[in-house]
């Protein structure tokens, strides 16, 4: 009995898992350095976002690899109420972020404002109804292009304060 809970404990141990781990311990300056977005927004909604994983697609080579080609995140629809850093062509841009948990996603609300720190990324967007491979069929994919800005709880994205605002508008003048 001792044996089989001892076996099972270093099974547990040394299980591999995707939980986020972060360094929190960049200054603002060099997040500042890392981020090419630090906006002041709203929140408008939240939606799920499906898109493909291009490395994985390249390395395709059943049918049966499909499934593991699309990642699931949050878009969100933000009001950009204040740019601090980057170029936005509207006050209203996409953000994506992970669904929480092991992908580091940021647990944005609607209607609340945060200090939101993002790069640029670009997106092969899917629909929910074209995860339908065919056997026999090569299979075409189709997809919308989506460049979005992407953060997560590794970044110094924040609900807003304003201590926290004071502090990036004097980081930023010097």
């Amino acid at each position: 009995m001792i044996r089989a809970f001892s076996i099972l404990f270093l099974l547990l141990i040394t299980h591999r898992s995707n939980a986020c781990s972060c360094n929190h311990e960049k200054t603002l300056k060099e997040e500042l350095k890392s981020r090419e977005l630090v906006v002041k927004a709203t929140i408008l909604s939240i939606d799920t976002l499906i898109y493909i994983d291009t490395i994985k697609l390249r390395k395709i080579k059943t049918l049966k690899d499909y499934s593991t080609i699309y990642v699931i995140n949050y878009l969100i629809k933000v009001l950009v109420l204040k740019k601090f850093k980057g170029e936005i062509i509207a006050d209203t841009i996409p953000i994506i972020t992970g669904l929480g948990g092991g992908d580091c996603g940021f647990p944005f609300e609607i209607g609340k404002e945060y200090l939101i720190y993002a790069n640029k990324k670009n997106y092969s967007k899917i629909s929910k109804d074209s995860i339908k491979p065919q056997k026999n069929k090569e299979h075409k994919i189709p997809t919308t292009h989506l460049i979005a800005y992407e953060t997560n709880i590794c970044t110094w994205t924040i609900i807003y304060n304003k201590p926290q605002e004071e502090n990036l508008i004097n980081q930023l003048k010097n």
